[in-house]
C-alpha cells in the first residue's frame, strides 16, 4: 500500500489515516510574494524596513491578526488598535491583489505525485492554512490542487492562529482521526510548533535546518519521499 514511499521513510507513514498540508511554502511557493507585500506596506505606513529574519520570526506561517500585532508591539513598541489593524489589512489586500496579477504560482516539487498516490490509496487529505479563504480559493484554483483535498481549513475558520494548534486539532476532529494516525507537512516555525503541539507526526518541508528540532524528519521537497 505504501510502495510509492521510499523504504527509509515508510515508518512515518505506517498506520496513518490522515495527511494534513499547510499551504504557503508547503504546497505552493508564495513566500516571496507575501514577504514583498508586507515589506511594501510596512514601509509605506510606518517607514519600517522588514527584514527576512523578522519575516521568518514574526510573520511566516501566521495569520495577519497575530503576526502584525506581535511585530509592531514587540519589535517597535507601537500602540496598536483595531483601526490601525484594519488600515494595514486593507493596504495588504490591495497590494497583494496587484502583485497577484503578475505572480506565477508554482507548486512544490513532487506534491502532485504524492497527493495523487495518497488519494488513490484511500487516505484522507486536508489543507490547513493561515491564509484567508479568498486567497486560498485563488491559489488552489490556479494550481489545480483544490480537487485533492477532502477538507480545507483557513485562517478565518479558527479563533487562535499558529503556533496555537487549533487549526490542526480542528482538522483532525473533522475526520474523527487521532493525532497518532495523522501526518502534518509544514515549513514555518509557527506552523511546525502548532503541528508538534497537536500530537501528530510532523514532516518539515524545505532547506531551513534551524527548524528540524521540532519536527520528526526534514525533506527538501516531496520528490525526496517518493519511490517513483
Amino acid at each position: 500500500m505504501l510502495d510509492f514511499i521510499k523504504p527509509k521513510y515508510k515508518k512515518f507513514f505506517i498506520d496513518k489515516e490522515l495527511f494534513i498540508f499547510d499551504m504557503d511554502e508547503t504546497v505552493i511557493k508564495t513566500d516571496k510574494l507575501n514577504y514583498r507585500v508586507y515589506q511594501f506596506v510596512l514601509k509605506k505606513i510606518y517607514q519600517i524596513g522588514l527584514t527576512k529574519d523578522d519575516w521568518n520570526e514574526f510573520f511566516s506561517g501566521k495569520r495577519p491578526k497575530e503576526s502584525i500585532t506581535d511585530y509592531l508591539q514587540k519589535k517597535y513598541k507601537i500602540d496598536f488598535n483595531i483601526i490601525l489593524y484594519n488600515r494595514i489589512l486593507k493596504q495588504l489586500r490591495h497590494q497583494k491583489n496587484k502583485e497577484l496579477e503578475k505572480f506565477d504560482i508554482k507548486v512544490i516539487d513532487g506534491f502532485y505525485n504524492l497527493v495523487k498516490n495518497l488519494r488513490n490509496n484511500k487516505y484522507k487529505v486536508a489543507l490547513a492554512t493561515s491564509t484567508v479563504k479568498n486567497y486560498v480559493k485563488i491559489f488552489t484554483r490556479r494550481t489545480k490542487i483544490e480537487q485533492f483535498f477532502d477538507f480545507i481549513v483557513t485562517g478565518e475558520d479558527i479563533n487562535i492562529g499558529k503556533p496555537n494548534p487549533e487549526i490542526y486539532v480542528t482538522t483532525m476532529k473533522h475526520f474523527n482521526i487521532n493525532p497518532e494516525k495523522t501526518v502534518i507537512f509544514e515549513d514555518s516555525k509557527a506552523g511546525i510548533l502548532a503541528a508538534k503541539m497537536s500530537g501528530a507526526t510532523v514532516i518539515k518541508i524545505g532547506s531551513n535546518s534551524r527548524l528540524i528540532n521540532n519536527s520528526h524528519i526534514q525533506i527538501r521537497d516531496y520528490k525526496e519521499l517518493l519511490n517513483l
